[in-house]
């Protein structure tokens, strides 16, 4: 019987502090910014060619490839581990971008880019260098 009484009581309790934490859980009252659906997305890294504020689009060169993208309206833009707009990004900065869609209809739905762009050694090929004997 007591052994009943006693999880009945911390069941109780537990319920309590549950609703509290639910009720805690938007301390700010802002509402939450909605992200895009993660169903099929996939992910790009490669130093940031361009971008268009304007029109809301970014170039990446990843592979001796340029690839555009148009960036959502509701994307994640993080630069340097802080949130910033898609203005804030700096051209020559590496960066991670995840993206739906594919071909000539990549939306890119987060974007995370480095503060420091890469140094001119590695942005620029080597040249060959002509082997002496």
């Amino acid at each position: 019987m007591k052994k009943t009484l006693i999880a009945i009581v911390c069941m109780t309790v537990a319920l309590a502090f549950a609703g509290m934490v639910l009720a805690e859980a938007n301390p700010t009252g802002k509402k939450p910014k909605p992200q895009a659906p993660m169903v099929n997305k996939k992910k790009m890294m490669g130093m940031v060619e361009s971008v268009d504020p304007a029109v809301n689009t970014i170039v990446l060169l990843s592979m001796n490839r340029h690839i555009p993208f148009s960036v959502d309206a509701n994307a994640k833009i993080l630069e340097g581990g802080r949130e910033c707009r898609l203005a804030d990004i700096r051209v020559d900065s590496r960066a991670v971008i995840f993206y739906t869609g594919g071909g000539k209809k990549r939306v890119a739905v987060e974007i995370i880019a480095q503060m420091k762009p890469l140094p001119e050694k590695a942005r620029s090929k080597p040249e060959p260098q002509a082997e002496t004997e």
